[in-house]
């Protein structure tokens, strides 16, 4: 398993601190990703709601997002660790700690049930090479660093990770 941390914790300032889980699904040599209306491409996953095993939380934003069914959850790949100002509580730490997952889906989609926040994105499933990924992520990272989604350097490092 990778670990990789991106910023640092302040021992002085309280932590807000939220868990994911992220999805990584191979079929052939592609994997299937988030695609939005800005271009870049992330894993499907999220928030795990109170009382949820990770099973469930992943089977349920797996089915949100892409619309397909997790029928197998393999190991845990990959964890990031993710330390930065809390944009709604200056004075404390936003830490996400989001936790990979090998997992196999259904052959076939469903409808998306998309949270309205990822419809404003425009959220689609979709197939892609690894190396296609990276490379669209990464030319995002150098030319609009200053108007890409948030998860967008996490997932790229992951995606790298993978290689």
């Amino acid at each position: 398993m990778i670990t990789n941390t991106i910023g640092s914790e302040d021992r002085h300032r309280t932590i807000n601190q939220r868990n994911a889980l992220r999805a990584i699904i191979f079929n052939d040599d592609k994997l299937l990703m988030i695609k939005t209306n800005k271009g870049d491409y992330k894993f499907p996953g999220g928030g795990i709601e109170s009382n949820e095993s990770n099973f469930e939380a992943l089977s349920r934003e797996i089915s949100e997002e892409t619309g397909y069914t997790l029928i197998g959850m393999g190991e845990k790949l990959v964890e990031v660790i993710e330390c930065h100002e809390d944009k709604y509580d200056k004075k404390s730490i936003f830490k996400m700690i989001s936790l990979y997952y090998e997992c196999k889906v259904s052959k076939e989609p469903q409808v998306t049930s998309l949270e309205p926040y990822e419809a404003r994105l425009n959220f689609k499933a979709e197939w892609v090479d690894i190396f296609q990924a990276i490379t669209t992520n990464s030319f995002l990272l150098h030319t609009q660093s200053h108007n890409i989604n948030a998860w967008v350097y996490r997932e790229t490092e992951v995606l790298k990770s993978l290689t």
